[in-house]
């Protein structure tokens, strides 16, 4: 059985009244040499036929302005035949969980996301740069002073661990990511065992189930990316800072040029550690890293599927 005369099939048996739809759309296309469009059959079909025939790609744009039946002869066969629709493999997708609501972004997130694009220009804008530094210099200089250099960037690691942590505890939606993750999990498991079962007819359903899931994971990426721009937002400012200090020399704290690593020894903050990422980076990285796994355990943030 083919893609299209499935999908006519399945359209037919969700709605009866579907079967005299299609045929009256495939009539008109007949009628006028393969092309059809919506005034042509408006009278005689619903909008809502007329819009179901085209998501399941029943009918498809010819490219002049109008629509053309896919495959009017699997058309003609699935109108002319009792089709089924079942398989041998169970194609259903079934969770043990009820679908989550998403909340979306608040005009907080937006203006996060906002302020974020604009902090981040600052890499390239000086004035913008000069501006960002001065709004974190009473925080982070009387620190650079007190302490060596070394422990600055553990302590800006912790805070950025810790804020990290708390933004993805609270902002997440884990309930959607989960509950998308566990959804496509199941699809690849049917997909397997019809794959073994070397049923055909249930892999091109499960393939055009995974097409349609395709854009409910959006749903997922907007839930994973609405913490992220608040980090950003956080982040980029004090990144800017240390930037800064490093490369100019502004470092006035203890021990303000080099501190000994493991394996690479005493290294300067501007030398290269890990091909061209500079000490100081791979040294904040590695506290942001270690500190933010503790941190996710010890308040058990989680954001796959268990």
């Amino acid at each position: 059985m083919s893609r299209i005369e499935r999908r006519v099939a399945e359209l037919v048996e969700d709605d009866e009244e579907m079967a005299e739809a299609i045929s009256t759309v495939k009539r008109t296309a007949e009628e006028d040499g393969g092309s059809v469009e919506w005034g042509d059959v408006s009278g005689t079909i619903t909008s809502g036929q007329w819009g179901r025939m085209i998501e399941k790609e029943v009918v498809v744009d010819d490219g002049d302005g109008g629509f053309e039946l896919a495959d009017p002869e699997a058309v003609e066969d699935a109108l002319s035949s009792d089709v089924e629709t079942e398989t041998d493999i169970d194609t259903e997708i079934d969770v043990d969980a009820e679908e989550p609501e998403t909340e979306g972004w608040s005009k907080y997130d937006k203006a996060a996301a906002a302020g974020a694009v604009v902090i981040m220009t600052a890499y390239a804008v000086g004035p913008v740069r000069t501006v960002v530094e001065a709004a974190v210099n009473p925080v982070l200089q009387p620190l650079d002073r007190a302490l060596p250099f070394y422990l600055v960037l553990l302590v800006i690691g912790l805070a950025t661990a810790t804020y990290s942590t708390l933004l993805q505890a609270n902002l997440m939606n884990t309930d959607v990511i989960q509950y998308q993750q566990k959804r496509m999990q199941a699809l690849n498991d049917r997909k397997k065992q019809a794959k073994e079962a070397g049923d055909e007819a249930a892999q091109e359903v499960l393939q055009e189930k995974q097409m349609e899931m395709m854009g409910d994971q959006v749903s997922m990426f907007k839930e994973q990316f609405k913490p992220t721009v608040w980090i950003m937002f956080l982040t980029i400012p004090a990144f800017l800072w240390l930037l800064s200090a490093v490369n100019q020399g502004t470092i006035v704290g203890p021990e303000p040029d080099a501190m000994v690593m493991p394996i690479a020894g005493e290294i300067e903050w501007t030398q290269g550690v890990l091909g061209p990422m500079q000490a100081w980076i791979v040294w904040y990285i590695l506290c942001s890293i270690t500190f933010g796994q503790v941190i996710r355990k010890a308040i058990n943030v989680q954001i796959t599927a268990s």
